[in-house]
């Protein structure tokens, strides 16, 4: 995850995507560095929302985690790695 997108951001790169084959019912919210999509289900949108990952190269989408809490919870179990490792 690179960026997280502000709202006017979620609705232009949602509605871009459409047109890119993001699955209709799909919300963006945040990117990673490579310009791939994390999205929520915006048809059963509530805070235990399934978090879903969009390859713009390849048109696929993957389910990452049940909800937005344990998919930001496996950013915050990342190890620590010092610069100086």
């Amino acid at each position: 995850m690179a960026d997280f997108l502000s709202a006017d951001e979620m609705i232009s790169s949602t509605e871009a995507w459409r047109e890119m084959e993001l699955p209709q019912g799909k919300i963006a919210f945040a990117s990673d560095c490579m310009g791939n999509l994390f999205a929520f289900d915006g048809v059963a949108l509530d805070q235990n929302s399934e978090v879903w990952f969009f390859d713009h190269e390849t048109g696929e989408t993957a389910l990452v985690a049940p909800s937005f809490k344990d998919w930001i919870q496996q950013y915050l179990d990342l190890p620590f790695v010092s610069p100086d490792e």
